[in-house]
C-alpha cells in the first residue's frame, strides 16, 4: 500500500525537526474512495471539534499553494528565541527525509486530485505558532486524503 512507510515518514521529521523551543507536527489521514467531499469535510470538523471553537470552512485551491505551504514549512528554520538549529549533517539528513514526504505525497495524487484549503488560514486539527498548513486532497479515481502539518514551542 502507498501508505505503508507513512508513520515512520512523519516520525522521522518530527524527530529531525525538533530544535529549541520549537516542534513539528504532521498527519495523513485517509477517507474511503466512496466518500465525497461533504463527507470527507464533516469527518475532520467532527474529529476536530474540540480543538477549534469557530466553525471552518474549506475553499478550493491549488496545488501549486500546496506545495509552497510544506515548503515554506520546511525551510523555517526560525531565529535564537525558537527554531532549528542543524550542522550540515543534520541538515542533508533533514533533507532527505523531506524528499521521502514530498514523495509519499506525490503517490496520493493523479491528474485529477482537487486540493482544498481552509479559509483564512484556519489550520486543523491543531493550532500552529509558526508556520502551519492543512489541505484535502480530494480524488475521483484514488482515496481522499487530510494532509496536515504545523508548528509549535
Amino acid at each position: 500500500m502507498i501508505l505503508d512507510n507513512r508513520e515512520t515518514i512523519l516520525n522521522s521529521l518530527e524527530k529531525l525537526m525538533y530544535g529549541h523551543n520549537y516542534e513539528v507536527y504532521f498527519g495523513i489521514e485517509t477517507f474511503e474512495s466512496n466518500e465525497n467531499l461533504d463527507d470527507c469535510f464533516r469527518k475532520i470538523k467532527n474529529e476536530c471539534a474540540s480543538y477549534r471553537l469557530d466553525d471552518p470552512r474549506i475553499i478550493l485551491s491549488n496545488e501549486e499553494e500546496f506545495w509552497d505551504k510544506i515548503n515554506y514549512g520546511f525551510q523555517y528554520r526560525g531565529d535564537d528565541v525558537a527554531g532549528l538549529e542543524l550542522t550540515t549533517e543534520q541538515e542533508a539528513e533533514l533533507k532527505i527525509e523531506q524528499e521521502n514526504y514530498k514523495d509519499l505525497l506525490l503517490q496520493l495524487m493523479s491528474n485529477k486530485t482537487s486540493f482544498y484549503v481552509f479559509h483564512d488560514n484556519e489550520y486543523i486539527p491543531y493550532w500552529h505558532l509558526f508556520w502551519g498548513y492543512s489541505f484535502i486532497l480530494f480524488n475521483d479515481d484514488l482515496p481522499s486524503f487530510f494532509i496536515y502539518g504545523g508548528s509549535s514551542d
